[in-house]
C-alpha cells in the first residue's frame, strides 16, 4: 500500500491482516508522509483481539504501582500488546494469558515405556501417526497430498523459489519413505527411490536429519 505525501490521520488502530504487504509513505523528508495521532487510545473502541488480555490484567490485579511517586494504576491493555499499527492473523490469539482460553492437547496415542535417550517407545493405543486426523481434519496424509506433486515434479511449484537451494531439492528425505510405508502409497517409494541420495550441502543435510531411514524400516 502506497500512502500519498501529507498529513494522514489515524483515528483507530490499523491492522494489516495478511502476507506479501507493503506498506510504503512518501519518505520522511520535507513534503513526505506524517502519519498524526491525535486520538488518545484509551478513547479507542476495545479490540476483540485483545478480550482475553484485559481479563487477565483485572483477574490478576496488574497495576503499576510506585508508593515514592504516589502512582497505582491499573495497566493499560495497549501497555502489554501493540500501539497504532498492528500485524495479526484474524481468529488467532495474541498470546495465551489465561488456561480458560487454552484449546485441549490433541493426543493421538498414549505411550506406556520409554526412557530418556532411547529411540523406541511404546505405545498402548496404536493408531497410524500418518492418517490420525485433529478436530479441524488436518493430518500428515492431507499435507502428503499437497506437497507429493511438487515433490515428483518440483517444476509445477506455482510459488515462490527457495532463493539458495532451489537446485538443490528434492533429495531422498525419509519422510517419504515412512509415508509411503505407512499409507502403503506405491507412488510415494517409487519417487523417493529416484531422489538424490547423496548431497553434501549442510543446509541440506540438516533439513534431512535422519540419513540411514531403511533401519527404521520392518
Amino acid at each position: 500500500m502506497q500512502l500519498p505525501a501529507g498529513k494522514l490521520i489515524l483515528s483507530d488502530i490499523f491492522y494489516l491482516e495478511r502476507s506479501d504487504f507493503v506498506l510504503r509513505g512518501a519518505g520522511v523528508v520535507a513534503g513526505g508522509t506524517k502519519i498524526f495521532c491525535p486520538r488518545p487510545m484509551l478513547y479507542f473502541e476495545d479490540p476483540a483481539s485483545l478480550k482475553e488480555l484485559r481479563e487477565y490484567l483485572i483477574q490478576f490485579d496488574k497495576r503499576q504501582r510506585e508508593k515514592e511517586n504516589n502512582i497505582d494504576l491499573p495497566f493499560s491493555q495497549y501497555a502489554w500488546s501493540g500501539g497504532i499499527i498492528w500485524t495479526q492473523v484474524p481468529g488467532e490469539r495474541v498470546k495465551s494469558y489465561l488456561g480458560k482460553y487454552d484449546v485441549p492437547q490433541t493426543i493421538f496415542t498414549k505411550i506406556s515405556s520409554g526412557k530418556r535417550g532411547e529411540f523406541i517407545l511404546e505405545a498402548s493405543e496404536k493408531e497410524n501417526l500418518f492418517l490420525f486426523e485433529t478436530p479441524n481434519e488436518k493430518s500428515l496424509a492431507l499435507g502428503f497430498d499437497f506437497l507429493f506433486p511438487f515433490i515428483k515434479d518440483k517444476n509445477s511449484w506455482s510459488f515462490k523459489k527457495d532463493v539458495m537451494y532451489w537446485n538443490d531439492w528434492p533429495v531422498r528425505s525419509a519422510a517419504l519413505l515412512f509415508g509411503g510405508v505407512a499409507l502403503q502409497n506405491e507412488d510415494y517409494l517409487k519417487t523417493w527411490k529416484s531422489l538424490n541420495s547423496n548431497f553434501n550441502k549442510m543446509e541440506i543435510i540438516r533439513n534431512v536429519p535422519v540419513r540411514f531411514p531403511l533401519l527404521w524400516v520392518k
